[in-house]
């Protein structure tokens, strides 16, 4: 279960945490991670191997304005 959109939930990682923030940056919606930088590649591998791929800004600002999203109102 993913938190309410301006919070917060704690997922165990590894033998690390991960902070899970659901976010409304494009159409598909998403969340934002936050780990310590000393977990980030373990993180990052564990997602790449689960299937996930890796954007830019550039492709989230174009899926942001795609959905109609002011530049504002996600930062």
């Amino acid at each position: 279960d993913l938190p309410g959109e301006n919070t917060f939930s704690e997922y165990p990682f590894a033998s690390a945490k991960v902070l899970v923030s659901p976010v409304a940056r494009s159409k598909a919606r998403g969340f934002d991670l936050h780990v310590l930088t000393k977990d980030a590649k373990q993180l990052i591998s564990a997602l790449r191997d689960a299937g996930a791929e890796l954007s830019g800004e550039g492709a989230l600002e174009a899926h942001r304005i795609e959905a109609g999203i002011a530049g504002a109102e996600y930062e």
